[in-house]
């Protein structure tokens, strides 16, 4: 797939790695001798802030029970895939990845003025996938998606006026999961951004990145709209 890969053997190892070289993403497994991949992600995590950047943690496991998804994130990786790997799924994955050095915001674009398209705030490939390819499911699984985020961005809200840092923790860890179960790719970093400061109980910024995602799901919604417009079956005349 036209990346480089270092390979090491534990999860101490992996963090002496990433002390030497500035890499893009990690494929973290979870199940490690010496340090696993859990341990191993919050140390890395904590040494992100002497080092003054992020790096992309995919978790791999051959877990795939509820809550193991739920588990990953909460240690602090980024993307769930589980073994064996499946390469479309995987392929999927490292699409969604920030490479180290680039903009921390998404390209967030929809149709210009003169109808032109460009790059989308929703990973199609993955909420088609996650819908299985089916068109009802699709229809389904996007009014699923606004409602719910719509209930968890009015419960980060209230969290970040109550300043209670546990709280937006939570709410923006949910619609994290949700996002990227289903490609909303624009979401990702603002929540992230919340998800992180509501982990370590600072909220002084935090509203900036509150605004940001409001604005993507609103943009999100529009997007899909257009999609679903776009594609839906012309009905048959009568």
């Amino acid at each position: 797939m036209g990346c480089t890969a270092d390979v090491v053997a534990n999860g101490l190892e992996a963090l002496d790695a990433v002390k030497r070289l500035p890499y893009d993403v990690i494929l973290m497994d979870c199940q490690m001798p010496e340090m696993d991949g859990y341990e191993a992600t919050r140390q890395i995590r904590q040494l992100e802030r002497s080092l003054g950047r992020r790096i992309f943690i995919i978790a791999m496991t051959a877990h795939a029970m509820q809550g193991d998804r739920e588990k990953c994130l909460e240690a602090g990786m980024d993307d769930y895939v589980t073994k064996p790997m499946r390469e479309l799924e995987f392929k999927r994955a490292l699409g969604r990845c920030r490479p180290a050095g680039t903009s921390s915001k998404p390209v967030v674009a929809r149709k210009d003025k003169a109808g032109t398209a460009k790059k989308s705030v929703v990973d199609i490939e993955t909420l088609a996938s996650a819908a299985n390819d089916d068109p009802e499911q699709l229809q389904e699984l996007v009014e699923l998606y606004i409602a719910q985020a719509k209930d968890l961005m009015n419960g980060l809200q209230a969290a970040l006026k109550a300043g209670s840092p546990k709280q937006v923790d939570h709410f923006a860890n949910k619609l994290v999961g949700a996002s990227l179960a289903c490609g909303m790719s624009a979401m990702i970093f603002p929540l992230r951004e919340l998800e992180r400061r509501g982990k370590e109980g600072r909220l002084e910024d935090a509203q900036q990145f509150f605004d940001q995602a409001s604005s993507y799901l609103q943009m999100t919604n529009e997007s899909l709209n257009d999609y679903l417009r776009e594609h839906s079956k012309p009905t048959a005349p009568k």
